[in-house]
């Protein structure tokens, strides 16, 4: 058999081409670039007009485009059971149509949408080194004669360089994402961190424990505290002599991560600013609820306890918006109060905290309040059991027999929650505040 020798120089010339296509996706681990290539190269070795490269969303399975010959923006979608495209997709075999007038499978709507005028195509499906599908490219027109075998096995070529390609870029991509938001989340806790007091709060008669521990690299959680005079936020040059009390906070925004994280966050600092305006505890919470309830987006709020401590008269006032329950020990007796929540979490509605009246309660010496967050209350043993309010109740009465400070006591309620769980972490995040008049 005589072989022309056009053809084979056609032949190699298709190679080399191929050859050089492929050593410029192997360079490349920019996604858009790739994309760029590909079309391309697929253009221009199967002597076509145009060229796009589906990517297969496997959530809406659909194939979706975002890179294309006269795409200037936006995108185009695919359902796997529609269009030649997709029946490549779902074969995971090339699908070739010369005419595409007198193929049911030829969807139309794109040509109009884009006033492209499609006669022939070719589908090349795009599959991963395991044969995973992960799109689908796709030729347009023919620009001289009709596809035949000999384009198939180009495109075949070309798409298995493409896939490898492709795949690379997306894992490249995502790990650039992931350390970007990685970065990110740890700005946030920073600045998270960074709001925690910084000053230390030595009151006669009183000792505390405060802390929070984010499930995540960022928590919905937030604790606070710092000195009052006369019920307002004492001055860092205040003297120590004229401090007559204190106040505490523990919130829990909805959710995890840098949202919650920032709401929490906000809600601390509206305390301390309503706390600068005011000496009447409901109205400094209602302050925090209002601007909560024009900034918040719908669904998110915040469960908090707000407590003030009076030590001229050893009272401790508090407002529990959502945040239960309080436990309110009674050393005399070696027992738990517990106190409910008076009134809904903040964010939710515009109104109801001004009228309200905190609870008050009178600490004898060696009394204590603790408020701790649903990460204690709600941690999971492995076989789904709930820890609950009376086991933690009991690892604090444990711990208040031993004679421990509320930091170590703290700590207990720590150890014993993760005990529980039999896991160094909890899937919410824990906070808990200790207010102790010394024995």
């Amino acid at each position: 058999m005589t072989t022309n020798p056009h053809d084979s120089q056609l032949r190699d010339e298709r190679l080399e081409r191929l050859l050089t296509v492929a050593r410029r996706l192997s360079a490349s681990a920019d996604l858009e670039e790739v994309l760029q290539v590909v079309i391309d190269a697929l253009r221009d070795l199967l002597h076509s007009e145009r060229a796009t490269v589906f990517e297969l969303d496997t959530e809406k399975q659909e194939l979706v485009a975002h890179t294309a010959h006269g795409l200037a923006r936006g995108e185009i979608r695919v359902p796997l059971s529609q269009g030649i495209v997709g029946a490549c997709a779902r074969s995971r075999a090339i699908a070739t149509v010369n005419d595409v007038a007198r193929d049911g499978r030829f969807l139309s709507t794109t040509d109009a949408a884009t006033g492209f005028v499609t006669k022939s195509a070719m589908a090349i499906p795009l599959l991963d080194e395991a044969g995973e599908l992960i799109g689908v490219a796709q030729v347009l027109n023919r620009c001289e004669g009709l596809y035949d075998a000999r384009d198939e096995a180009l495109a075949a070529g070309l798409a298995a360089h493409a896939a490898i390609a492709l795949k690379r870029a997306h894992l490249i991509a995502d790990r650039v994402a992931r350390a970007a938001l990685e970065q990110e989340l740890e700005t946030a806790r920073a600045i998270q961190q960074a709001a925690q007091p910084k000053r230390s709060l030595t009151l006669a008669d009183y000792v505390f424990a405060a802390r929070t521990i984010p499930a995540l690299t960022c928590g919905g959680d937030v604790c606070d505290y710092g000195p009052l005079i006369r019920g307002r936020i004492a001055g860092t040059d205040a003297p120590s002599e004229a401090i007559d009390g204190a106040f505490f906070l523990v919130a829990d925004a909805t959710g995890h991560g840098v949202g919650p994280a920032l709401q929490a966050t906000a809600t601390r600092a509206l305390l301390r600013a309503a706390l600068r305006l005011t000496d009447d505890l409901a109205v400094a919470v209602e302050i925090v609820n209002r601007q909560l309830v024009e900034d918040a987006p719908s669904g998110r709020f915040v469960t908090a306890w707000f407590g003030r401590l009076d030590t001229a008269r050893h009272e401790l006032h508090g407002i529990c918006a959502g945040q239960a329950p309080i436990l309110i020990y009674r050393a005399r007796a070696q027992r738990f109060e517990s106190l409910g929540a008076d009134a809904i979490p903040l964010g939710v509605l515009d109104e109801g905290f001004a009228a309200l009246a905190p609870w008050k309660v009178r600490l004898e010496p060696g009394d204590a309040v603790i408020t701790a967050s649903d990460g204690y209350f709600e941690a999971l043993a492995p076989d789904g059991e709930v820890l609950g309010e009376e086991r933690v109740q009991q690892c604090l009465l444990d711990a208040f027999a031993r004679g421990l400070a509320p930091d170590a006591i703290a700590a207990a309620l720590d150890e014993h929650t993760l005990a529980f769980a039999a896991s160094d972490q909890t899937p919410d995040d824990r906070t808990v505040v200790i207010v102790q008049r010394v024995p």
